[in-house]
């Protein structure tokens, strides 16, 4: 079976472009994750800084590799920067407060293994996460 035209794997509701797109959106956030992974070692143990700080810095440069993998390959926007990025940015912060509400309610209201918190993230986050960015922050904006 090719990769290039997978009719029996895609749902009959999902276009080969919206396959191809969210399949970009995957390649994209797991890029981004493995930049963050690699960018926290480099500052935490080549450059020595405190892990904390490092994990800031690594955020913020995983953040901009999302951004703009996302930007020009996932969705191929034409929106303006400023827009777009005020809008991913918004878009994250929602996101990573998500998560710490759904492991807190989970964990501490619930008292539930921290495991399925995390599959519970997992499977509602990056789905919301791509639901907006397709319809909102980076749609190409009218005029």
């Amino acid at each position: 079976m090719s990769l290039i035209n997978p009719p029996k794997m895609i749902p009959e509701m999902m276009s080969r472009d919206a396959f191809l797109q969210l399949s970009r959106f995957c390649l994209v956030g797991v890029a981004a994750t493995l930049f963050h992974g690699v960018a926290l070692f480099c500052w935490v143990e080549l450059v020595g800084l405190n892990p904390v700080v490092s994990n800031a810095l690594a955020f913020s440069t995983a953040f901009l590799v999302s951004y703009l993998g996302h930007y020009h390959w996932t969705f191929g926007s034409s929106a303006g920067h400023i827009s777009s990025m005020s809008k991913f940015l918004l878009t994250a912060l929602a996101g990573f407060f998500a998560n710490i509400a759904i492991m807190a309610l989970v964990t501490e209201k619930l008292a539930l293994n921290y495991w399925i918190g995390f599959a519970i993230i997992v499977l509602t986050i990056p789905a919301l996460t791509y639901v907006i960015s397709r319809c909102w922050v980076f749609a190409d904006e009218p005029g």
